[in-house]
Formats: structure tokens, C-alpha cells, sequence
């Protein structure tokens, strides 16, 4: 049965987290009758799962310089939540109106479309964390496997801390479909992420839960724009090519005199079994006479085939024809060249 733990086992317990075993301490802890021993042992559990699959994610949260802003506190409703600590002593609850169910139940709806929709969404701050152990507990269940992107963004570390020993994150610390910006460079890592794969959906909605709002909402336009920008570049850029290629350049391509063999570029997907396995079938074929292809697919459950993505490949491969079974070149609106032959089967 649970008890209050001896000295004795205090002193295991604080060793046990001194040196970073949380699992260790977790197990100790499990013994423990105190309530205050149980939020203890959310927070081992939380970080030993930090530490094993989010490294980063783990180190950002014990080298966060910040001083100590957040603490937990009684709801209006009696659930536990979170209250932000300003430096002249003033409190402000981190869940609207103070009151986390009926909050989280707002965000829900609010989202509900977009959950629907399996729509890539964005937390800018962990908040009171009861949204963010909703979607990570109740995932949507979507098409064939498709898994709904989820990118949690926290400036301060600290937050995420003290929402750990509410709520058990582990779910979407193990999920490879949540994606963690965490720190105060998080709008550098996550640009630098979506610049280098265009494949990475940007949220399609977002939600805003920290304290400095404007602030981290500049920052994330301010990613957003450099996503815009660095398409429209590689856009010009495709553009230039094929207005630079001669008036006899794909019917060459056709008879594959180009002096190299010549590109076709296939799209398909892969929550269609018919088109994805034609498709390769169809690529099969172009290679045994003598074309080079490139298949675009989502690489994963969580990433999606982007107009950005399908102008990278284009920038790349520089295909020479696209090929695409039951979708015209009109639903791409303006992706491909007028130049570039499509081709729908």
C-alpha cells in the first residue's frame, strides 16, 4: 500500500533526481501517498521519456536560464493549473478565465474542422497544457494512417516544466508526428527546418497560449514569410529554366535525343493503394525504356506533398515531362511551367 515515504527514501528520491534517473526516481516515488509525490513522479516519467527520445527537447528544458515564473495553482473548476508569476508579485492564470475544462472544450470546437480535416496545427506556448495532452492523448483518426502534424512551439522552457508534472506528455514526447521548437531560438530551428524540407507542413491554424503573445506571433510570421519567400524564389527560378529551354526541347526529350536520358517526374500519393502502385508500375516501365523518373510521394504519415515541395522538385530534377494518374495539371494551379508537358492518364 502507498506511504508516506521515510527519510530514508526521501534522500533515495532526491539522489535519484540529483542524477538525472528519473525512471529510478519515478518507481520511488509510486510508492509515495502524498499528492505532492504523485505531481513528482508525472515529472520523472515526463522527463525519462524527454531524455531517451527528445534530447533536445530534454537539454533546452535543464539549461534553461530563465528564473522560476510559473507555478501551479487551483483552478476556479479545481482542476490544477498553471499561473504565470510577473516580477512585481502579480499572478495571471494561464487558463482562460481560469477555468481549464470549459477552455479546453472552446479550443475544441474552435479546431474542430481543422481536426476533421487532419489540417497540420501549431501551439505557440504549452499554456495551461491541457490542450496540448488532449491532442497528444486523442489523436484523429484519419485515412488510411494519415497522422495529423502537430508543431508545439514553447519559448520558455520553465512552462513546459511545470505542465510536465500535470500532465503526462509522454504520448507526445514518443510521437513522431509532434514536432518541438523549444527555447528561445525556437523560430530559428523551426525556419531552419522548414527552409531545408519543404515536405514539413507549416500549421494551418495555430494556437496561442503564452504570455508574450505579440511577440511570439511576430516571430512565427516572420518564419512564415521566409517560407514565402524562399517558394517565390524557387519558383523564378523554374520559371527561368523552362522559358530558357529551345522551341524543340520536348519533342528531343520524346525521341530521347537530349544527348542524356530524359525526366519524367511522377506524382502520386500514398493513401491510394490503386494510384501509388500504378504509378510505380508506370515508372518501372519509363526506366526499362531508357527515361530517368522521380516519384513524388509523402515521405511519411505526417508529411505532405506541398505546391512548395512539388517547385523544389521541379528546381531539381528538372524534368522533362510529368506524369500524374487521375489529376490534371489545373489542380496544381500554378505549380507547373506552361512550357512542361503534363501528362494525365
Amino acid at each position: 500500500m502507498p506511504e508516506h515515504p521515510s527519510p530514508q527514501e526521501q534522500a533515495r528520491i532526491a539522489e535519484a533526481m540529483t542524477q538525472q534517473r528519473w525512471s529510478d526516481a519515478a518507481m520511488l516515488l509510486a510508492r509515495s501517498a502524498d499528492p505532492a509525490d504523485e505531481a513528482r513522479r508525472r515529472l520523472c516519467l515526463n522527463l525519462a521519456t524527454a531524455q531517451a527520445h527528445r534530447p533536445q527537447v530534454y537539454r533546452a528544458i535543464l539549461t534553461d536560464p530563465a528564473p522560476e515564473r510559473y507555478e501551479i495553482a487551483p483552478s476556479a473548476e479545481g482542476l490544477a493549473t498553471i499561473q504565470f508569476v510577473s516580477p512585481d508579485g502579480r499572478r495571471m492564470s494561464m487558463s482562460p478565465g481560469n477555468r481549464p475544462r470549459a477552455a479546453l472544450q472552446s479550443a475544441l470546437q474552435q479546431l474542430r474542422p481543422q481536426l476533421d480535416r487532419g489540417d497540420s496545427l501549431g501551439l505557440i506556448g504549452v499554456g495551461d497544457g491541457y490542450l496540448l495532452n488532449h491532442l497528444a492523448h486523442h489523436p484523429p483518426a484519419l485515412h488510411l494512417g494519415r497522422q495529423q502534424l502537430l508543431h508545439l512551439i514553447e519559448p520558455e522552457p520553465k512552462l513546459l516544466l511545470v505542465a510536465m508534472m500535470i500532465h503526462d506528455l509522454r504520448p507526445a514526447l514518443l510521437a513522431g508526428r509532434v514536432f518541438w521548437w523549444i527555447g528561445r531560438d525556437w523560430d530559428q530551428a523551426l525556419r531552419s527546418a522548414v527552409l531545408a524540407d519543404c515536405g514539413i507542413p507549416t500549421p494551418a491554424s495555430t494556437v496561442t497560449q503564452c504570455v508574450d503573445r505579440d511577440d511570439a506571433n511576430a516571430r512565427y510570421t516572420a518564419v512564415g514569410q521566409a517560407v514565402i519567400e524562399q517558394d517565390r524564389k524557387v519558383a523564378q527560378r523554374v520559371r527561368q529554366y523552362y522559358q530558357s529551354l529551345p522551341p524543340d526541347h520536348f519533342l528531343r526529350a520524346a525521341r530521347r535525343q537530349l544527348g542524356r536520358p530524359s525526366r519524367v517526374l511522377l506524382l502520386t500519393t500514398r493513401y491510394s493503394t490503386v494510384l501509388q502502385y500504378s504509378t510505380r508500375d508506370s515508372a518501372e516501365a519509363l526506366e526499362q525504356l531508357g527515361f530517368e523518373t522521380l516519384t513524388v510521394i509523402e515521405p511519411s504519415e505526417t508529411r505532405a506533398t506541398t505546391r512548395a515541395s512539388m517547385r523544389q522538385q521541379l528546381a531539381d530534377f528538372k524534368p522533362d515531362l510529368v506524369f500524374q494518374i487521375d489529376h490534371l495539371r489545373s489542380e496544381h494551379v500554378d505549380v507547373f511551367p506552361a512550357e512542361l508537358p503534363f501528362i494525365c492518364w
